[in-house]
């Protein structure tokens, strides 16, 4: 897994839980049967997008990527970004949708070794 990858599931995780994650995970492997959902959400944010719009509805799933947007600009004191403008972008954004994901990401203050998985958790330090 990425470090990217690990940090959305790290994202996630803090956001709804460990229990919640998990269903989330289970219902998203259903939806992208062989792809790792986090991979896929860096590789090809619009199927990403779909399968959550298949497991919350359309305005569900932009409401879901807004909250954990919003969680991640809070979290990360990040100025110029819009958390609805970037779940619109996931969401609507078509071939642009990865590109601004990864600008996105890459003004995250992220040290690679920020959170390790321990056992089934993401611990972040």
């Amino acid at each position: 897994m990425t470090a990217y990858a690990f940090f959305f599931k790290g994202v996630l995780e803090r956001v709804l839980g460990r229990s919640s994650l998990a269903v989330l995970e289970y219902q998203l492997s259903k939806r992208v049967a062989g792809a790792d959902p986090y991979e896929l959400l860096l590789k090809n944010p619009q199927d990403f997008c779909r399968a959550l719009a298949h497991i919350f509805g359309a305005s569900g799933s932009c409401i879901f990527l807004r909250l954990v947007f919003k969680y991640i600009i809070d979290e990360y004191a990040l100025t110029g970004w819009n958390p609805d403008e970037l779940a619109k972008a996931l969401v609507h954004g078509g071939g642009e949708a990865k590109q601004i994901l990864l600008s996105f990401l890459e003004n995250l203050p992220i040290i690679e070794n920020e959170c390790v998985q321990v056992g089934e958790s993401i611990k972040w330090r």
